[in-house]
């Protein structure tokens, strides 16, 4: 419910909107786009394998049928950034993407918004969200953004102490929609789902699941405009 109150303010999702569905149905973004869509009364149009794995094929899928809202995975996303789009047949308003990381900017030829999302898996599919920009004197890469509405976002070092702007740590992430572990793993959920130690104690939580954090394994770092930059993993994914 969250995640789609949160994309529904930014996409302005309504009956009218068109919204692709690119993601295989056993992929946890399927849920970014399909319950969003719903929720919203639009109308889900489900993307084929062929045209969904070349660019080219995909802009034309877009413009034909006159897509307003689109997800596309980061190495589709910024193959299409590279396409060149007519603004007059183009009805594409929003182009969001995640899944990795993104090293291209928007251009201002380009007749959508483009968004960089970020979230695992563990917290229903969506943490933080940036617009992004031209970037024409842009020296770093994209950065992945602010926490969406009802979610928290912590950069720790090794002895869970806040890291400073510019300094480098583990993502830690905590809010609504945060799973309150794995299923039948517990050993894997006490290392991963701990005790949100930043959060004040005296909240009044009904669900078990606002007291707790995941440590996510990814590595980031505030920038001084107030957004994070995702710079890498702590394991080898």
């Amino acid at each position: 419910c969250n995640l789609s109150q949160v994309r529904k303010k930014i996409c302005e999702e309504t009956p009218g909107s068109r919204m692709s569905q690119v993601a295989n149905p056993a992929f946890d973004a399927m849920a970014f786009e399909i319950w969003p869509c719903l929720l919203g009364g639009a109308s889900l149009y489900i993307v084929d394998d062929q045209t969904r794995m070349d660019s080219l094929n995909m802009k034309k899928w877009l413009i034909k049928f006159k897509i307003t809202i689109a997800y596309q995975p980061t190495v589709i996303a910024m193959l299409l950034l590279k396409e060149k789009w007519d603004n007059e047949v183009v009805s594409l308003r929003f182009l969001m993407t995640a899944g990795d990381r993104l090293t291209q900017y928007s251009s201002p030829r380009h007749p959508f918004i483009l968004y960089n999302l970020y979230g695992p898996t563990e917290d229903t599919v969506w943490t933080t969200w940036a617009e992004v920009g031209t970037g024409s004197e842009q020296k770093r890469v994209p950065p992945i953004g602010k926490p969406i509405d009802n979610h928290r976002v912590y950069i720790v070092n090794a002895s869970f102490r806040l890291q400073p702007v510019g300094v480098t740590g583990e993502i830690f992430i905590g809010g609504d929609g945060l799973a309150v572990g794995y299923l039948n793993n517990p050993e894997r959920t006490a290392e991963k789902f701990i005790a949100d130690s930043f959060l004040s104690k005296n909240l009044d939580r009904s669900w078990p699941g606002e007291a707790l954090g995941y440590c996510t394994g990814d590595i980031g770092q505030w920038l001084t405009d107030g957004n994070i930059e995702f710079v890498g993993r702590v394991d080898h994914q």
